[in-house]
């Protein structure tokens, strides 16, 4: 037991482990992105220049490889964005360990250190070396840059330190062309919010009926809607819409139908950008209808039309009734739905003509219906 614990909070240790290294990643990816902008707009060099990379560290504890990932996200960075004139160069012998003998002694070291001999080995060498440091400051980090020129005094002509924003996610940016935060984040939000807080909903609904005591087949309903949905949230997690269309059959029968319902997210607390999302929605609509085949969709009772239809044959049945709805849709991306419910139609409740699909101690549902919905 005391082994099974054990094991467990090791799970949950590198879990945490896991993510806390992959926001640090985030968020140095974020700090290149923040100083290459600010290059970008503000270029150091009036012209393109040659500058090697002379090294760029990171703490080890925060994961292997970070520094490889660091160089090769800051060599794409500086390479899709040329306003920066900064021309990143291949430089070996300013890299590698270089051992030179003289009447001074002998020395070990980069060859970057010790410009004086680079420019006996080298025709030509890069004008300015760039220092890149990752440093871990309690649960942030700092960037901190410095350019300097390459000669035996090394002056610094450039440096500045970089720190994440406090309170606030690390963005992902892309590459080329480099954004604001302000920017990335607005792409974010806008994003999230869709195309907006209204959108048009395209519906393509059938409605079939349970059959009543005398076993009797209604025909299913085909609706054709559109209309408005308004998004009062940015999570999306509620919605309201409000659509009508159009009920039709050739030779069968013809009518309207209006409705309007309340959704609620409940597959979380915000609309998700990868995975499906599912509404619980409660409604009301009310049809209209007339047709040949409709005459199984009236009340029990005579009414006027009934008489009227008796005893002209020009006039069709007509049938109007209101009904609750309530059901789950599940949708991709706010783009495409499908919905499942069951609706309730209390003028008709008594019907021997319909039946139930299910009941309960508070409402009895006598249509099922599916939807296909498109918002655009």
């Amino acid at each position: 037991m005391d082994q099974t614990v054990r094991e467990n909070d090791l799970v949950r240790i590198d879990d945490a482990r896991s993510q806390i290294a992959n926001q640090l990643h985030l968020q140095a990816y974020d700090l290149i992105d923040q100083m290459v902008y600010e290059w970008a707009n503000n270029p150091i060099f009036e012209k393109p220049t040659a500058v090697v990379v002379a090294a760029v560290n990171a703490p080890l504890g925060l994961g292997s490889g970070l520094m490889a990932l660091l160089e090769n996200h800051l060599y794409a960075v500086v390479i899709g964005n040329p306003k920066t004139n900064l021309l990143l160069v291949q430089c070996s012998a300013c890299t590698d360990m270089m051992i030179h003998s003289g009447k001074e002694g002998t020395v070990l070291s980069r060859g970057i250190d010790q410009p004086g001999i680079l420019e006996k080995h080298l025709s030509t060498t890069p004008d300015f070396a760039l220092y890149v440091d990752l440093e871990a400051e309690g649960a942030s980090l700092v960037l901190r840059v410095r350019l300097t020129k390459i000669e035996p005094k090394r002056p610094i002509i450039w440096a500045k330190s970089y720190t994440p924003t406090i309170g606030s996610s690390a963005l992902l940016r892309s590459t080329s062309p480099l954004v604001s935060a302000e920017d990335a984040r607005n792409e974010y939000l806008s994003v999230l919010r869709g195309e907006g807080p209204i959108a048009i909903p395209l519906k393509f609904t059938l409605h079939t009926f349970a059959s009543g005591e005398n076993d009797t087949i209604n025909p299913p309903l085909f609706m054709l809607q559109t209309g408005i949905e308004i998004t009062p949230t940015f999570a999306r997690a509620w919605a309201a819409s409000f659509t009508g269309g159009m009920i039709y059959l050739p030779d069968t029968y013809i009518g309207l139908h209006g409705q309007a319902r309340v959704y609620r997210l409940i597959s979380g607390n915000y609309r998700s950008l990868t995975s499906p999302d599912v509404y619980l929605f409660m409604g009301a609509d009310i049809t209209t209808v007339s047709g040949e085949s409709i005459a199984s969709l009236t009340p029990e009772e005579t009414s006027l039309t009934d008489l009227l239809t008796a005893t002209n044959p020009n006039l069709k049945p007509r049938a109007t009734f209101g009904g609750f709805q309530l059901g789950l849709e599940v949708r991709v991306n706010n783009k495409i739905g499908v919905t499942v419910g069951l609706k309730s139609i209390p003028s008709l409740r008594d019907s021997p003509t319909m039946g139930d699909f299910l009941k309960t101690a508070f409402m009895d549902f006598q249509s099922l219906s599916t939807e296909v919905a498109f918002w655009y």
